[in-house]
């Protein structure tokens, strides 16, 4: 085997049947070097040991089976080379006819092997993604180098940014080094139609106003956002929205909404009731959320990136935006009324966390788990993959793992890279940024690869929303309900 080899590159081993391998631990070793006695005598004042021995020194490996090569490709067979089979550093002909497996995602350079790309085709998004790593790995550059690969396969992309992070993907990259990374592997630098939206209170400039109507809001919402103590209020609003929808769909106002509980508190007698339900709903118009909505339609455009950017919205709220929008997402594309899209949700754990109920958590598993039949991707991000919660993980099929040093998230991760998992959790703590573990259904076993270069401007953490001043000076609207009901805000 050649002198220059280096763990994770692949080799070939030819015999009667032919096997892809990875190298695990590469060494060196001389046999002359080996023996005690020749040492010794060299130590005593005998001659050098290369001049007796002159032969080269060897190198030597071990080395993981990933699988037979066979008429159709890898195969995981349970088959093992033989001694004395030839082995051979794999070559990129036949690496790339098994890892060039589409066109449509361009991911990256298989480490060790500059001249092979990774290459998926669109589908595997379907099958959804996860991204995790920690601070500073790459995270949000990787899931901007998958929406890219979205968008130009013809799949419209939605973007939760919670940091303000995506929004200049509209511009093309401009760093010299990662423009002629490009150029290496046959890219060129471009940036994408970008349209972002904000809650009213922080857009600002080119950001366009997100807003919902009362009738998008769910029973759970409302009572997540205002609380009604009682059986009677709970019932008479839940009752309310029964009524409305059947009439209105979800295009109704808070004035239709309070309107309409203040009538049938009437009709069932509880006009005190449906008088505290009232005054308690108008606290929802404090959040400056609520509007004339906006159709999926304006959402999910061709050969657009549509970013929700959330930068300082409490988190709260961004729960609750972002719980409205995934089920009016996914109730469009079930009746056919926008195409199948790409969805990327950054910092998930914000939205669906393991051991937390927010308003959006059910909203996300749902997509999630419905998402592939109706055309729906996911592509969700996470510092550390046991803060998100698990049922949304095991439906991630591709698996995009960066630095990780933390030994509860290498424990969790464990299980996803197969009988050689310690070898792979050993390196990952000192990956350089961009650096990852990739695994998916259609790779036979884990692959790392090195991400490549954007071809869209990184935002790094420069947010562009700004939340507008308010008046400050005077109580605000929800004070005067909360005073008008007796209740001192703590």
């Amino acid at each position: 085997m050649e002198n220059d080899v280096q763990a994770g590159q692949f080799v070939i081993v030819n015999g009667n049947k032919r096997f892809l391998g990875q190298i695990t631990r590469p060494s060196t070793f001389n046999p002359a070097f080996s023996d005690p006695r020749l040492i010794q005598f060299h130590e005593r004042g005998g001659p050098d040991i290369k001049v007796l021995y002159p032969e080269e020194e060897w190198t030597i490996a071990d080395a993981l089976i990933i699988g037979e090569i066979g008429p159709n490709g890898l195969d995981i067979t349970g088959s093992h080379p033989r001694p004395g089979d030839m082995v051979a550093l794999a070559d990129q002909t036949i690496l790339r006819d098994i890892f060039e497996m589409g066109t449509d995602i361009v991911l990256g350079r298989l480490n060790g092997h500059p001249d092979t790309l990774l290459q998926l085709n669109k589908d595997v998004l379907y099958d959804h993604v996860l991204i995790t790593g920690k601070t500073d790995s790459g995270k949000t550059y990787t899931g901007a180098v998958i929406m890219e690969s979205a968008v130009e396969a013809g799949l419209p992309v939605i973007a939760i940014d919670p940091h303000g992070e995506l929004g200049q993907m509209s511009m093309p990259n401009d760093v010299d080094v990662e423009v002629e990374k490009l150029k290496e592997a046959g890219l060129q630098p471009r940036g994408y139609h970008t349209v972002q939206y904000a809650p009213p209170d922080f857009a600002k400039g080119d950001i366009k106003p997100f807003t919902i109507t009362a009738g998008e809001l769910s029973f759970s919402d409302i009572m997540a956002i205002v609380g009604l103590p009682g059986d009677i209020q709970q019932m008479i609003l839940l009752r309310t929205m029964e009524l409305l929808r059947r009439r209105m769909g979800s295009n109704y106002d808070l004035n239709q909404l309070t309107n309409e509980i203040e009538r049938y508190g009437k009709t069932i007698s509880k006009e005190s009731s449906a008088d505290t339900t009232s005054l308690r709903l108008q606290s929802l118009s404090d959040y400056g959320i609520l509007g004339r909505g906006i159709k999926p339609q304006d959402l999910v455009k061709p050969n657009t990136i549509t970013v929700l950017t959330l930068p300082g919205v409490d988190d709260f709220m961004q729960q609750i935006v972002v719980s409205i929008l995934a089920r009016k997402l996914l109730r469009a594309r079930e009746v056919g009324e926008i195409p199948p899209f790409f969805l990327y949700v950054e910092e998930a754990y914000l939205y669906a966390p393991n051991t937390e109920n927010p308003p959006s958590k059910d909203a996300l598993i749902k997509l999630v788990r419905q998402g592939r039949k109706f055309g729906i991707g996911v592509g969700v991000s996470t510092q550390q993959p046991s803060n998100v919660d698990g049922k949304i993980i095991a439906q991630c099929h591709l698996k995009i793992i960066l630095r990780l040093d933390a030994s509860s998230d290498l424990n969790y991760i464990t299980p996803w890279l197969g009988p050689e998992s310690r070898y792979y959790t050993s390196m990952l703590p000192s990956f350089p940024n961009g650096r990852a573990i990739v695994t998916s259904k259609d790779l036979k076993r884990p692959v790392i690869v090195d991400i490549r270069a954007r071809k869209s401007k990184h935002g790094g953490r420069t947010g562009a929303a700004v939340r507008r001043p308010t008046n400050s000076s005077s109580p605000s609207t929800f004070q005067t309900h909360l005073s008008r009901l007796g209740v001192k805000e703590e």
